[in-house]
């Protein structure tokens, strides 16, 4: 496999036929594909906030690495297993 086919995707997607509002946000690697449904409540929440919500939720269900980029630019900290080494 290569690096790219290795590279998770996020897709944000609005779904008014759930709820007002409503979006699902999908994480997608050749593993696994992790989704959170987000139903907008009475406080807002930064989309930024749910995407990591999805990346962290998808690293912690599978483990895998294919969303470290993604983390990277949403500025999740390494995962203990990616600290100190060149992965």
């Amino acid at each position: 496999m290569t690096p790219k086919d290795t590279a998770a995707t996020l897709d944000i997607a609005e779904r008014g036929d759930l709820a007002p509002g409503a979006r699902v946000l999908s994480v997608d690697c050749a593993h696994a594909t992790t989704t959170i449904t987000v139903v907008p409540g009475p406080l807002p929440v930064a989309d930024a906030l749910l995407v990591r919500v999805a990346l962290v939720k998808h690293f912690a269900e599978e483990g895998c690495r294919c969303t470290k980029a993604l983390r990277q630019r949403y500025g999740i900290a390494p995962a203990q297993s990616e600290r100190g080494g060149d992965q």
